[in-house]
């Protein structure tokens, strides 16, 4: 159990450390902003279904290229 959840404390310090870098912040922030206009404009569970996936594809892909550079 306590390797289980130190390989956890370990992935979580590195999303912590990710979302330092400037571009993914800027990202992290704008995501954000989407999510609450959607709060707002009550979107359906379809449109929460793509906005999502995209968030999550447009952060994965930039901490890979973070971890490219």
């Amino acid at each position: 159990m306590a390797s289980l959840f130190k390989k956890f404390s370990v992935a979580f310090k590195g999303f912590i450390l990710a979302f330092k870098d400037k571009s993914i912040g800027l990202q992290g922030i704008i995501s954000i902003l989407v999510i609450l206009f959607g709060m707002i404009y009550k979107f359906q569970m379809i449109e929460w279904m793509w906005i999502l996936s995209c968030i999550v594809l447009v952060l994965l892909t930039e901490m890979i290229n973070t971890c490219i550079e």
